[in-house]
């Protein structure tokens, strides 16, 4: 095991992509194999997505931070080694559920065109990453750290982000349909034009957040805190806010039914009216 563990470790450092995708898959093999060695392979194939997919890019060849979004080829184009990584990452077992053992560290990395849908990354920690544009629909990623992430347009239909950490996250445009984000941290969040039908944010706090224009038709935001929060233009027909909390809110040019306005308390800021 010793001497294949260390073969597979030689291959990731090679030059050729070939032979680096064979390292990768080989380190999957013996996770697979010796389940005692799964911590350690998951911190080796962390730190090469790490190094070799930074953020902000640093790297000879790495498409620059401004580039405009349509003319960043999809990851598995671009770097098919970091999308192997995170494809072996995703089924091999290697996300801790929350209090056994570390998570996954995959902070501060560029993960722009991402495909990681249907991955189980629970607990992960993708703060500070940027994941514009990724494929993320049904994936894994409950009590997960985005705190600073960047998901503007980002893909995340029928998302599992329960009890996930989101402050001060970009989802702007960001696809959240029927996302599941109860007890979701989204203090601060950007979700401007965000797209949230039938979304389930209960108990979630979106204090302050941002969500001028964002498409919250027949979401669940029972019991959920919206203090402060930004909701100018918004759509809130058939909104479930049953003992939420929207004392301070902005609500000016919000749309709503008339059974979600009863279940706006006075104390929402609602200049200009919701229609």
């Amino acid at each position: 095991m010793t001497e294949r563990f260390t073969r597979a470790i030689d291959q990731l450092g090679h030059v050729q992509l070939d032979v680096r995708l064979g390292g990768i898959y080989a380190l999957e093999r013996i996770a697979r194999d010796s389940p005692a060695d799964r911590a350690m392979i998951g911190e080796v194939l962390t730190a090469f997505v790490r190094s070799h997919a930074p953020w902000p890019p640093r790297l000879p060849g790495q498409y620059i931070a401004t580039a405009p979004i349509d003319q960043v080829p999809e990851l598995q184009v671009r770097a098919p080694d970091v999308q192997a990584s995170l494809t072996v990452l995703s089924r091999g077992g290697f996300a801790q559920p929350e209090g056994q053992g570390d998570p996954l560290d995959l902070h501060a990395v560029d993960l722009r065109h991402a495909d990681l849908g249907g991955d189980h990354l629970e607990g992960v920690n993708l703060s500070a990453a940027q994941l514009e544009e990724a494929d993320l629909v049904q994936a894994h990623l409950e009590g997960a750290n985005l705190n600073y992430a960047q998901l503007e347009r980002a893909d995340l239909f029928h998302a599992h982000l329960e009890e996930a950490f989101l402050s001060a996250a970009q989802l702007e445009g960001a696809n959240l349909f029927g996302a599941q984000l109860e007890r979701t941290d989204l203090v601060d969040a950007h979700l401007e034009g965000a797209s949230l039908p039938v979304a389930y944010l209960e108990g979630a706090n979106l204090a302050h957040a941002h969500l001028e224009g964002a498409d919250l038709r027949n979401a669940h935001l029972k019991g959920a805190s919206l203090v402060d929060a930004h909701l100018e233009g918004a759509s809130l027909y058939g909104t479930h806010l049953e003992g939420a909390s929207l004392f301070g809110a902005h609500l000016e040019g919000a749309r709503a039914s008339e059974r979600t306005r009863r279940l706006i308390p006075r104390g929402a800021e609602m200049r200009g009216g919701c229609p």
